[in-house]
């Protein structure tokens, strides 16, 4: 079954959404950036950039190994090392 998750890293203001799918195993699953998303309510939701100096998730673009979640990886692993 195909979810939607909406992801919104604490490192920037960005928000995310990105598609997966329940019956592929964890290890073997893939995280697909959705541009827009419609609630069963109605509610639209969309992948929005905050503007800040990194690059943006790019709707279609598999979300591991993207721009976006690499520099993402190393803004956490520098927060990490100030813990």
């Amino acid at each position: 079954m195909k979810k939607i998750t909406m992801w919104q890293p604490h490192v920037c203001g960005c928000v995310i959404l990105y598609s997966w799918d329940t019956e592929v195993p964890q290890d073997e699953r893939t995280h697909t950036v959705v541009g827009e998303h419609t609630g069963p309510d109605g509610t639209v939701f969309r992948t929005s950039h905050c503007g800040g100096d990194h690059p943006e998730a790019v709707p279609g673009e598999q979300l591991e190994g993207s721009a976006f979640h690499e520099d993402f990886k190393a803004r956490e692993a520098a927060r990490q090392a100030k813990l």
